[in-house]
């Protein structure tokens, strides 16, 4: 049997608040059906969300405001990041 869980349930076993799970399903990231006038998220619905991969953040946004190319800033980030202080 297909276990059902409650917002709140989905939010302690993902470690993010109620707000986010709903946000998730507005969204269309998270499905979910209702039970009476309660939302329920399946264990496969839960599942299948889980198994999208997350994409990686990159800096290729491109800006006509910067003078400099936004992927210059990235590496000047990432150096002063590794430069110990």
């Amino acid at each position: 049997m297909n276990k059902l869980y409650t917002a709140q349930e989905i939010a302690d076993k993902l470690q993010i608040k109620k707000t986010t799970v709903y946000e998730l399903i507005k969204r269309g990231e998270l499905y979910s059906s209702k039970v009476g006038k309660q939302l329920r998220i399946s264990e496969q619905q839960l599942k299948q969300y889980l198994s999208v991969p997350v994409p990686a953040i990159t800096c290729q946004i491109r800006t006509p405001f910067l003078p400099v190319p936004l992927t210059e800033i990235c590496r000047f980030l990432n150096f002063l990041w590794k430069v110990p202080f």
